[in-house]
């Protein structure tokens, strides 16, 4: 019962630091999700997806168990669940630093920028629903 306590007590004391950051990104979530109807930055400013792109998406689609189609929104999403669980595990359960911590962020950066080269090479990126505030060149959007 104690573990239970502990983790949240370490919850709550997080939060409680982290109380403006976290507040700001969930008003910039709200403010640009309902100005531009698009939460990422390049998005919204180049109209093309980003490596991270559908990522909420394939997110909502595993809780829902609908794997197939969170592998096609974006199949990192299958190593950065496994890498925030750890992350989280460690933190919240076991108190203490993760091991490993640089290798298995370095890890899970290139494996999501590799899926992100490979989709963008085979022009199977996600949809994207913003044509981008900022104009891009012709040649620029045709490679993409």
């Amino acid at each position: 019962m104690t573990l239970i306590k502990e983790t949240f007590q370490r919850l709550y004391e997080d939060w409680k630091k982290n109380k403006a950051p976290l507040g700001a990104i969930a008003l910039y979530l709200i403010l640009t999700q309902l100005v531009f109807h698009s939460v990422c930055p390049i998005a919204i400013l180049l109209g093309f997806p980003c490596p991270t792109c559908g990522l909420s998406r394939a997110g909502f689609c595993l809780l829902s168990g609908k794997w197939g189609t969170a592998w096609i929104l974006n199949p990192s999403i299958f190593i950065i669940v496994p890498y925030l669980l750890y992350l989280l595990f460690y933190r919240y359960v076991l108190n203490k630093p993760p091991l490993f911590l640089t290798q298995s962020s370095i890890i899970t950066g290139l494996f999501t920028i590799a899926v992100y080269a490979f989709r963008l090479f085979t022009h199977s990126l996600p949809p994207i629903f913003t044509e981008g505030i900022l104009p891009l060149s012709e040649s620029l959007k045709n490679l993409l």
